[in-house]
């Protein structure tokens, strides 16, 4: 992963926090906001970080295990994929941290020259 990945992939997860920023700072302050509240609101920020890093480890595990299930192009017009391409964000932005901590451990294999 790279700057550039981490960049374009940081959009969904700015656009998750920016639904928390609203749900909870945007109209009352922070000493307003319940203990709850506060705990939301800096899990989110933490998972806006983490968010590409969630991406690139669900990216290669699903790579990895299912190639040929993601490069047919039956899938990738079929309702049911546009689908779990909308859930995709919802699942790395909730599951950002955990996956964070996976990270470290998935390999990288290098193309051969």
């Amino acid at each position: 992963m790279n700057t550039k990945y981490y960049i374009k992939k940081s959009g969904w997860g700015l656009l998750m926090w920016g639904i928390g920023f609203y749900h909870t700072l945007y109209s009352r302050k922070w000493d307003e906001l319940t203990g709850r509240e506060q705990v939301f609101f800096i899990l989110s920020s933490v998972n806006c970080l983490l968010f590409p890093i969630a991406w690139f480890v669900l990216e290669k595990a699903g790579m990895r295990y299912t190639p040929n299930f993601w490069q047919n192009q039956i899938v990738n017009e079929r309702t049911a994929a546009k689908f779990f391409s909308v859930l995709m964000p919802v699942i790395c932005f909730l599951l950002a941290i955990p996956l964070a901590i996976i990270a470290p451990f998935i390999k990288n294999k290098k193309k051969a020259r």
